[in-house]
């Protein structure tokens, strides 16, 4: 941000038919009565017109000025609303370009309110106003990146509905793995309600099939985790993900307080010293047989993989007392094992 002395400068040459009181306010720089803050606005507003801030007595507190954009604009041109927030984003004394691109919008807040607005309303503006200060967002880049260095091209993959696309057009633009994960999760969710749909469709051109109808309807109406394990009972190959689910292996605490420390009983492996041993030597058909016996392979693995992935949507959907908090440290997990094991389990439930 430039000087006291630069902005009365600037500010004069700019309106020099009007003068505008230019003062220092602790940190603040407030033309005209006005202290410009930069804002990240909640994307669903009408950007069309600027939006008045009112206190809880109804008071006017400030203004929103929706002025982010791809096109710059000449900065003498500017109306005095836009030139202070230009002045604000500027930090030379002087006007060194023509043109400039504003990259932030702005609350243009009254000088008179500053003192209780920064005590009772700044920090909080997300949830009551739809906008966040930028100097109140934490300063984050998720930069973990998956090592994967061979794709396998695979035919078959019935994707034949727009909402697929969207969905998964949405996933892949998405930067935080968190969030990422979740909408990936969709591409199952819509899965189970589309085979659910198919199913009963098949049974009512049977004919005569009521009893098989009303137990359809019966699991699709059961939790999550329930329809998983019934989806994933049918379509997954158990041992095509075998190693997806052995990567854990490479994040071993965290997995135990996901899967148990916040477990629930829906675990397809309870003993915990038995997660213990396989995630040592493996979750292969000879070595689950080994540990948990009665050759349940193929009944176990698809069960596995659905209550991790259920278990690791949980604790970043959910964010609540009673589950696993998941936090910008756990963004290894997610990137590394849980995000290349969803998308291996969206391939196969997508298969012809």
């Amino acid at each position: 941000m430039m000087t006291l002395e630069g902005a009365k400068e600037i500010l004069s040459k700019q309106f020099q038919s009007q003068e505008f009181l230019v003062e220092q306010i602790d940190s603040f720089l407030s033309f005209g009565g006005l202290i410009p803050f930069e804002i990240l606005v909640f994307p669903s507003f009408d950007r069309s017109s600027s939006i008045k801030v009112k206190d809880d007595y109804g008071d006017e507190v400030g203004e929103i000025l929706f002025t982010k954009s791809q096109e710059k604009r000449e900065i003498q041109s500017l109306p005095f609303e836009q030139f202070i927030c230009f002045l604000h984003s500027n930090a030379a004394d002087s006007i060194a370009e023509k043109d400039f691109e504003f990259t932030s919008d702005y609350l243009l807040l009254k000088k008179n309110k500053l003192p209780d607005y920064l005590a009772r309303f700044k920090s909080t503006s997300p949830i009551w106003g739809g906008y966040f200060h930028l100097d109140n967002i934490t300063q984050y880049r998720y930069t973990k990146t998956n090592s994967i260095r061979e794709i396998n091209a695979i035919d078959n993959l019935n994707i034949d509905r727009d909402f697929y696309f969207e969905t998964l057009a949405t996933a892949f633009r998405e930067t935080n793995p968190f969030t990422r994960f979740l909408k990936l999760y969709h591409m199952i969710e819509l899965k189970f309600d589309i085979h659910t749909a198919e199913k009963i469709k098949d049974l009512l051109d049977i004919g005569n099939k009521e009893k098989e109808i009303s137990r359809t309807l019966r699991d699709y109406s059961r939790e999550d985790i329930e329809r998983l394990k019934s989806l994933f009972s049918l379509k997954l190959d158990p041992y095509k993900i075998v190693p997806y689910l052995e990567s854990v292996s490479n994040f071993k605490t965290k997995a135990e307080s996901i899967f148990y420390e916040y477990g629930k009983d829906s675990n397809p492996i309870k003993e915990k010293k038995s997660f213990d041993k396989l995630i040592t030597i493996g979750f292969s058909e000879i070595s689950l047989n080994q540990v948990l016996g009665n050759n349940r392979f193929k009944i176990v693995i698809p069960a596995l993989a659905a209550y991790w992935i259920y278990r690791i949507r949980s604790s970043i959907a959910h964010n609540k007392l009673g589950e696993y908090l998941m936090t910008q440290s756990d963004e290894d997990i997610i990137v590394e094992f849980a995000e290349p094991l969803l998308r291996e389990i969206i391939t196969q439930c997508y298969k012809k």
